[in-house]
């Protein structure tokens, strides 16, 4: 095909690299700035299906950086003017638009047949709503933000075990209040960060390249890119649970995600080897590592409870009681 010409005579790409792109499904969550670069460049890229979601309107304000959008399409949607251009771009591609906001009530269904997802939106919510979806369903993330000068990258491949969150990289995400809308953007810089987000799915699908491992930051204002080291592996449960205990089949399910301390009187060596614990009779905040998810199993799950009341206060939060003890497994 004369669009993909240049693509596929890049050294190492292959006509399989191609259809891997081309029978792949990606969904880009928020169609502004971030978004209007990933899908122009995705959809020059010959990625075969992309699906828009955004139930935003176009404005005036956007589009300095939106740069799909011009101002005839003021008041038009925003996944009907980016969807047709990038059928402009190749009209062999599927695209599937939906005008609405994602949430809770709507995420599974939107997102049931994509590979990958593109967080392109800016609020704290969604982009928690996506990392929670991806993380249950193993797909792969791709994160970008842009405001004021600066712009930032991340990658979530949750199709390894165990990979870092989005909690992870930014524990304080919930008290983000900024989006461009209050705090503004200099227009070229979520065009960067839009790219860079295009490259990174390209190379999920494909397995071309190296993904990105950190946190890349873009700084406009001294042309300085640098990635920040992040955990290579999650320090968040999966099992959503802001209460003081989980049951033991949770355990199971996720022990990869866990570590686990009996903390019992006595112990008898079977059970410790069943249980697949640390014994620790004497356990203490300072003996434990806080990157990590701690489990507490006692006798009957009031004393290791009471531990771990006592650690909340304390301010460590990813700690919980195998409730009813050892006596309720």
């Amino acid at each position: 095909m004369e669009l993909l010409k240049r693509q596929l005579s890049l050294p190492q790409f292959t006509s399989q690299h191609q259809s891997l792109l081309t029978n792949a499904c990606v969904s880009i969550v928020g169609c502004g700035g971030l978004g209007c670069n990933v899908a122009l460049y995705l959809a020059g890229a010959g990625i075969g299906k992309i699906i828009f979601i955004d139930g935003d309107k176009i404005d005036a304000t956007n589009i300095h950086r939106q740069i799909a959008y011009n101002t005839l399409h003021t008041n038009l949607l925003k996944v009907d003017i980016l969807s047709t251009k990038c059928s402009q771009i190749n009209t062999k591609l599927f695209y599937e638009k939906h005008p609405v906001y994602i949430d809770e009530n709507n995420v599974k269904q939107l997102l049931h047949n994509s590979q990958v997802i593109i967080d392109c939106s800016d609020n704290s919510s969604t982009r928690i709503l996506l990392n929670n979806y991806c993380k249950e369903k193993k797909k792969p993330l791709i994160f970008g933000s842009a405001l004021g000068y600066d712009g930032q990258l991340c990658i979530f491949d949750f199709r390894k075990d165990d990979s870092k969150c989005l909690l992870c990289v930014f524990p304080d995400i919930e008290k983000v209040a900024d989006t461009c809308t209050s705090s503004g953007v200099l227009g070229p810089v979520p065009g960067i960060i839009g790219n860079l987000q295009a490259i990174e799915c390209i190379k999920l699908l494909t397995g071309l390249g190296s993904v990105l491992e950190g946190m890349l930051h873009y700084s406009s204002l001294d042309a300085s890119f640098y990635t920040i080291k992040t955990n290579k592996y999650c320090t968040h449960s999966q099992v959503i649970n802001k209460g003081l205990e989980i049951d033991y089949k949770d355990y199971l399910s996720n022990k990869a995600n866990y570590l686990l301390y009996d903390i019992r009187e006595r112990v008898d060596e079977d059970d410790s080897h069943i249980l697949g614990a640390n014994y620790e009779r004497e356990l203490t905040l300072e003996k434990i590592d806080n990157n990590k998810n701690i489990l507490l199993i006692c006798e009957v799950g009031e004393r290791s409870k009471q531990i771990i009341k006592d650690w909340r206060e304390k301010g460590f939060n990813n700690c919980w009681s195998i409730k009813n003890g050892f006596r309720g497994i």
